[in-house]
This record gives C-alpha cells, structure tokens and sequence, in this order.
C-alpha cells in the first residue's frame, strides 16, 4: 500500500505554498495570512513540539533530505505548518524547495542548492554581513539605534523586484535574505526575513508578519520590541522607490497596529498587541 503523503512547495507571492494531497488529487493554498501557527517564537515552537522541532531544524540546517517528526505531538497534515513556521524564524534557511511529508511519521526535504552551493553561498553571505554591521553599528548603540540603523541600510541599498513581478518571473533570490544582501533586490519576503536576520545578528528578535493588503495581495513585515513594547516596521512599504536612493521613508518604522490597519489586515490574535507610536512620539 503506497504511504499518504503531503507536498508542499515554496512558490511566488510571499514563497506561497501549494499542497498537493496524492490520496485525494486535490491543491489548495496553504500558505495564507491565517495559516495555525503564525507569530510562535523560535522558543515556542521548541517548547510545543520538542522532538518534532529539533528533528526538522537539524535536518533543515545540515542539509540532511530526511527528517521526521514526532506523531504524539503533531498530525502528519498539520506538520506543514510546523514547518512553515520554522522557515518564517530562520531567514537562514534560504534553500529549502520543497518537502514531502508521511503518514510513517518521514519528512523527505528537497534543496535548490547542491551542500557545496549552500556552504559557499552560507560562507559569503556571512562575510558580507559582518563587514555592513561592522559599517553601520557603533558598539555605544541602543536597540533603537540598531533597528534604525538596519532599518536605513535595507532601504538604501535594496529595491523592489518590480521587474519580476510585473513579468510574473521573480527569481527564488528575491524572496531571501541572501538575494536582498548579496543583490540588493527583493519583494517583501526577501526585505521581511532580511531584517530578521540582521537584528538576530545584533541581539533584538524581530517576529515575521504576514497578512493581507487592502488590494487583497499576501503581504510579509516585522514586529519589533523596544523599551517593553513592540512595534510594527514595514521596510517594503517604506522603500517605494525601483532604484536604490539616497531617501529613506520613516511612514512605516516603528508604528502602532492603528496605523497599519490603514494599509492591510492580519490575525491580531496571533501576534502582540502594538498599541504604542514611536514615529510619533520619540523618532528623531
């Protein structure tokens, strides 16, 4: 008897998954702005499924195609979102294509990379970042001044993949954090999980967003904690220009949840409440 299975593959439009159900011979989006465990921190998702969680990160990050998860603790259908929020709190994991799950408890993971690609594109994007935080970050910086200055960098030195997406061909790059760094392009996924990155380097976790926008299109951005609140942070929203410029656009660092609500919607359930307005209180 062949074993169900669950593919799941990383696609345009916020890397969008499509599920494919081999039993039933059916697809669905399952990646949308309510999938079940959006806004779960890296230490949430470690405390409410152990086993499952270290199985599939130690896989994901040695570049191993087999992984499995633990059946007392997640649903073989639900493992995707598992998955899914993994990738969402590691903007490392840039070369994850695509994955199978089984009803036997096996995840089998495909990489659009070879382990030696990977290695190397790890070891670059590596020596890039450290020379820009070593450019843009004082060691007498707040965490103010660590966003703000991360915030200004990915504006100024990174454009929107309009190209791509009015040809309807973004490349894979776009929506990572290495094509943002090394290329200086991406869409809201590759500026979302960019941002990720860099404050994880510096010490401030930043969660990753995803909800919809008023024109009804996915759309990804970041909440950060400062001095006991968080806030929501937009880079995509805030760099509206196709070319990279000497202007950075303020509208959308450090907002309360009101303000946002003007341009999109999410499940505010899942995330921390953003009550307060650094951009109209203490931004110099």
């Amino acid at each position: 008897m062949n074993k169900k299975s669950i593919k799941v593959s990383l696609n345009i439009a916020l890397a969008t998954l499509i599920l494919f159900v081999s039993l039933f011979d059916f697809t669905s989006k399952v990646a949308s702005a309510n999938y079940n465990l959006a806004g779960f921190s890296k230490e949430e998702l470690q405390d409410m499924y152990p086993n499952s969680y270290a199985s599939i990160y130690e896989a994901l990050s040695t570049v191993n195609p087999n992984g499995f998860f633990d059946d007392k603790e997640v649903d073989y259908l639900d493992v995707k979102h598992l998955i899914q929020a993994i990738l969402d709190t590691d903007p490392n994991l840039f070369y994850i294509k695509n994955w199978i799950t089984y009803s036997n408890r096996d995840i089998e993971f495909n990489f659009r990379y070879t382990e030696e690609t990977i290695s190397k594109k790890n070891e670059l994007l590596d020596k890039r970042t450290d020379a820009i935080l070593k450019n843009i970050i004082q060691p007498h910086y707040s965490d103010y001044d660590k966003v703000k200055a991360i915030y200004n960098y990915v504006v100024l030195n990174t454009s929107y993949d309009y190209e791509g997406y009015i040809t309807r061909m973004i490349s894979n790059d776009s929506y990572t954090t290495f094509g943002t760094i090394m290329y200086g392009i991406a869409v809201c996924d590759g500026y979302t999980r960019t941002i990720n990155y860099l404050l994880e380097k510096v010490g401030i976790e930043s969660i990753y967003i995803v909800g919809i926008t008023n024109s009804g299109g996915l759309h990804s951005w970041n909440m950060v904690e400062l001095d006991g609140s968080f806030y929501h942070l937009d880079v995509t929203f805030a760099d509206t220009s196709s070319d990279k410029d000497d202007f950075v656009n303020y509208n959308y660092f450090l907002r309360n949840s009101e303000y946002l609500l003007e341009t999109r919607t999410w499940d505010q359930s899942k995330y921390p409440a953003a009550d307060n307005d650094y951009a109209k209180t203490k931004l110099k």
